[in-house]
């Protein structure tokens, strides 16, 4: 299993589509830097996997791309 990690994202949807639509993994972790919530919607439509979310330290969550 490949899982993916990435991070400090700042809102860039533009380069992050372009990662997203050449990432070769199973699961992705996201660990963060959401400056606004609009970000999660391209990572869990552009990644056909599970997305783990990273809120901070202690929190946790999976997110499903049919939740968004």
């Amino acid at each position: 299993m490949k899982i993916a990690v990435l991070s400090d994202v700042h809102d860039n949807i533009w380069k992050l589509e372009k990662l997203l639509a050449s990432l070769e993994a199973d699961a992705l972790v996201f660990c963060g830097d959401f400056c606004a919530p609009f970000t999660l919607a391209p990572i869990t439509e552009g990644f056909g996997g599970p997305v783990h979310v990273v809120y901070h330290a202690a929190t946790t969550a999976v997110v499903s791309p049919s939740v968004v």
